[in-house]
């Protein structure tokens, strides 16, 4: 495969919030339902036996998955030579706080394992998000359109 043909894969899956591979799936860290295993039907809830089923069936059931694999626009067109790093937190410049961490990024597209329900919150709320420390770029969180319209609802309150 070329590296254009490359590149442009890895683009349209950026572009998509589809993760593939150790590099961004990283072994014994990634959750499949956080990696949206259970969107793309990379998860069976009625057959059992397999690693991490007990851990992935309770938090399928529970309802209350807050981080998930999400697709990333960067503001600034030549983030190649922003040097951004694999795992830096990406942060809500309104409130101070992380929403998620950086997973890989191609040009001004990117992916990163972001808590959905801050982001939401920021985008609502127009409150900036950037990477690191980085203010001069801006990054858009985008909600995949291919994510299911309503969320699995919520366990009850306590």
């Amino acid at each position: 495969m070329s590296k254009l043909a490359q590149n442009s894969y890895k683009t349209l899956r950026y572009k998509l919030g589809v993760s593939e591979g150790s590099s961004e799936l990283v072994p014994g860290k990634a959750l499949p339902l956080e990696c949206n295993a259970d969107y793309l039907h990379g998860v069976s809830f009625q057959k059992g036996c397999y690693i991490g089923q007990e851990l992935t069936a309770r938090t399928h059931h529970t309802g209350i998955i807050r981080k998930r694999i999400m697709p990333l626009v960067f503001s600034n067109e030549d983030t190649e030579n922003i040097g951004f790093e694999i795992g830096e937190n990406i942060n809500n410049i309104g409130t101070g706080k992380s929403v998620g961490k950086l997973v890989s990024q191609t040009g001004n597209f990117g992916i990163g394992l972001m808590r959905v329900q801050e982001c939401q919150d920021a985008e609502k709320n127009r409150q900036p998000i950037v990477v690191g420390n980085k203010s001069n770029v801006k990054v858009e969180v985008i909600k995949p359109d291919w994510w299911p319209k309503v969320s699995p609802p919520r366990a009850p309150e306590k």
